[in-house]
Formats: C-alpha cells, structure tokens, sequence
C-alpha cells in the first residue's frame, strides 16, 4: 500500500471502531485553549496525581499533535503516562491507551521505531487486560498491522491481522473491518495458510 492509500486506510478503520467517540473540535487552537482551562481545574481541584488530571494531559497532548506540536504533545502524554502508571499500574488499560498514544505521535514524527516499540506494548497490555476480542485490543492491533506494512513488513502485519480474525466470531462487529484489511495488506505472491496448497501424502498401498 502507498503511504497515501495507508492514510486514508487508516482513518476509515479508525471512523469504523471509534462508535462512540464525542465530536472532533475543527479547530484545535480552540479545543487546545479549552482543554488547557479543564487541565488548569483539574489540577487545582484533584492535584496532580488524580486521573482527571491525567485524563486532560492527553487531551492537550492530542490537541497539539492536531497542530503538528510533536515534541509538545508527547511531553504531555508522557506525564499522562506516568500518572496512570502511578495510579492504575502498568498493565491496565488507562496505561495501554497512554502508550498508544505515544506510539501515535512517534509514527507522526516519522520515528517508526518507537512507534511500533509503544504499539507492542500496548497491545500486550489490552490483550492481558481486555482480552484478544475487545474493540480496544483490535484497534490498536489494527493501526499496528498498518505500521508493520508501512514498515515493509507486510507479512508479519498479515499474520498479526489473521491470527486475530481466528478467534473472533464472524458476526463481531468488527470482523468484515479486520478481513478487509487482512486482503489490503496480503504481501505480493503470499498464500494464505487456508489457500497454499499444501500437498498432501499419497496412501502406500
């Protein structure tokens, strides 16, 4: 896939899992004044170590990654990080959606490396704390299929996908989105395991 096909791929994906998700604020410079207000209550009222506090430092980290602030933004969700961690520990959710984050913005930089090393962790900590079938896990397991195939590594983004289709239910809600992107990501000249052909052993007779 080219990186403009990987775009687009990747923000219908994310429009396909993201149901419940509050409507996008068009101008960031507006949701970034907002949300620096609700940071400054935050702290004020909770303190620095409380969730609520945590919550809005990723809210100002995403508003300045919508400006292309990047080593702002991650300053930010890094703190985030680091509450949840303190609060919550490091293998549960709130701590996974942080490194998801941060991974995000390390692939908007261009630094795919740290973008999958994040990724990884991530969803190693959804997988023990939500499970391999929960929207949470498959989202990241998704952008990080798309990583892997921008990354040229189209074989290790399709099995990621495959051994993910395996153990969901085909009326799940979100295995037509997984199978298409499974089929955009299949390597030139790769067989899927169900279609190499294997053949078989002839009978002694």
């Amino acid at each position: 896939m080219t990186d403009e096909q990987l775009s687009k791929f990747a923000e219908k994906l994310q429009q396909a899992f993201d149901t419940t998700a509050a409507p996008v604020e068009d101008d960031p410079a507006v949701a970034l004044e907002r949300d620096m207000q609700t940071l400054e209550v935050c702290v004020k009222e909770h303190g620095a170590q409380h969730a609520d506090t945590a919550d809005a430092l990723n809210d100002v980290g995403t508003d300045l990654l919508a400006l292309d602030e990047y080593e702002e933004a991650l300053a930010y969700y890094y703190q985030s990080l680091e509450i949840r961690k303190a609060l919550f520990g490091e293998r549960q959710p709130e701590t996974a959606s942080s490194l998801s984050n941060i991974g995000g913005a390390y692939y908007q930089m261009g630094d795919k490396s740290r973008a999958l090393t994040y990724g990884e962790q991530a969803l190693a900590t959804l997988r023990e704390t939500r499970g391999d079938t929960h929207e949470d896990t498959l989202q990241v397991l998704a952008n990080l299929a798309i990583l892997l195939d921008d990354m040229h590594q189209s074989l290790r983004a399709y099995k990621l996908i495959d051994d993910a289709l395996r153990s969901l239910p085909r009326d799940h809600a979100h295995y037509a989105d997984l199978t298409n992107l499974r089929k955009d990501l299949c390597p030139p000249g790769f067989r899927p395991p169900s279609t190499s052909g294997a053949t078989k052993k002839k009978k002694k007779r």
